[in-house]
C-alpha cells in the first residue's frame, strides 16, 4: 500500500516539473526568438511588450490552478485511511494555503504596490461583502463544520428544516395523521463537506448539493445515536368498527410481534362524523431504524384493519 502511495505521489512531482519545465521554455522560446522575429506583426509586438506582466500572470494563474488540483488529488489519494474527515480538512488546507499565495504571487507579478493594495483594501472589502455575501458564508461555515466536526463524512443524518422548499397538504386537515413526518426533512449519507457545499447521498439514491451555511444553521438529527426512539402512529377507522374489538385485536397482535407493555394503545379523537383515530406510540429497540420499526407497527395496524372488514366486524 505505501509503495503505491509513493509511486502516485512521484508521478504527480514528475507531472509538475514536466509542465513547469515546459511552460518555462516555451516562454523562454517564445520571448527570445518569436517575438523579436519577424514572423509575428508589429502589433502584436507592441501589444505583447505592453501586457508582458498580465500575460504572464494568466499564465501563472493556469499553471497554479492545475498544480494545486493536482496536489490536491494526490493528497485525497494519500490520505483516504484517515477517514474521510481528516482527508478532506487536509486537502481543503492546502487547497487554501495554495490559493492564497497563488494570490500574493499573482499581485507582485502584476507590480501591484502596497500603498495602492492598502487603499483600496477597503473598497474591495465593502464590494465582495455584499457580491460574494452568500459564497463567502459557505466558505466559512465548511471551515467551521470541518474544524468543529458538526458533521462528519459517512454519518447517517436528518436535517430538519422549515426553509427547504417542500409544501405540506392542507386540507383536508384531518386527513394528515402520522404527525411525527410533518416536518419536512432530507434524510441521507452525507458524502462529502466540500468548502462551499456539502453532497448528500439521500435515501431515494440521489445526490443533494446543500450549501454549508444552511447545513451549519438547521437542526441535524443523527440517526446513528444509539438510543431508543418514539414512534407515533394515528390510524382511521371507520365508526362502523366497533372500537372495543379494534382495540382488543389490536392488542392481541401487537403482544405477538413487539411484546406486551412496549406500546401505548389510545382512542384519540374523532376525526370526522364517520370516523375516528386509533393512537400507538411504541419505542424503537436500539440499533433498530425508526423507519422500518414505524413500518411494522403500521403493518399490524392494517392488518388488524383488513380482518375486521374479513369478518364482517365492521359494516
Amino acid at each position: 500500500m505505501m509503495g503505491s502511495d509513493m509511486k502516485k505521489i512521484y508521478s504527480t512531482l514528475i507531472r509538475i516539473i514536466l509542465v513547469i519545465v515546459f511552460v518555462a521554455l516555451a516562454k523562454h522560446v517564445f520571448d527570445k526568438y518569436i517575438v523579436p522575429s519577424q514572423l509575428v506583426p508589429e502589433w502584436f509586438r507592441v501589444f505583447y511588450t505592453e501586457y508582458i506582466a498580465v500575460i504572464d500572470a494568466v499564465i501563472i494563474f493556469v499553471i497554479g490552478i492545475l498544480v494545486i488540483q493536482m496536489i490536491s488529488a494526490t493528497i485525497k489519494y494519500a490520505t483516504r485511511n484517515l477517514g474521510r474527515e481528516a482527508q478532506y480538512v487536509i486537502s481543503n488546507t492546502f487547497i487554501i494555503i495554495s490559493y492564497v499565495i497563488l494570490g500574493v504571487v499573482l499581485i507582485m507579478r502584476l507590480g501591484v504596490g502596497l500603498e495602492a493594495l492598502v487603499a483600496s483594501a477597503a473598497f474591495s472589502g465593502l464590494v465582495l461583502g455584499f457580491s460574494l455575501g452568500p459564497i463567502l458564508s459557505n466558505f466559512f461555515s465548511g471551515l467551521i463544520i470541518l474544524g468543529t466536526g458538526y458533521v462528519k463524512p459517512g454519518r447517517y443524518i436528518k436535517i430538519s428544516s422549515f426553509s427547504f422548499p417542500i409544501s405540506l397538504i392542507a386540507a383536508p386537515a384531518y386527513k394528515f395523521f402520522s404527525r411525527d413526518i410533518t416536518i419536512p426533512t432530507l434524510r441521507g449519507t452525507i458524502l462529502e463537506i466540500g468548502l462551499l457545499y456539502t453532497k448528500i447521498i439521500s435515501v431515494d439514491g440521489e445526490l443533494v448539493k446543500i450549501p454549508n451555511s444552511m447545513l451549519l444553521n438547521n437542526s441535524i438529527v443523527a440517526e446513528d445515536y444509539e438510543e431508543n426512539k418514539r414512534v407515533q402512529i394515528r390510524y382511521e377507522l371507520p365508526v362502523t368498527c366497533d372500537p372495543r374489538i379494534v382495540m382488543k385485536k389490536i392488542r392481541e397482535n401487537l403482544d405477538k410481534s413487539i411484546g406486551n407493555n412496549a406500546y401505548e394503545l389510545f382512542i384519540e379523537e374523532q376525526s370526522d362524523k364517520d370516523y375516528y383515530i386509533v393512537l400507538l406510540t411504541s419505542t424503537a429497540p436500539p440499533n433498530t431504524r425508526i423507519r422500518e420499526y414505524r413500518s411494522r407497527l403500521l403493518q399490524e395496524l392494517i392488518n388488524v384493519h383488513r380482518d375486521l372488514l374479513k369478518n364482517n366486524v365492521c359494516q
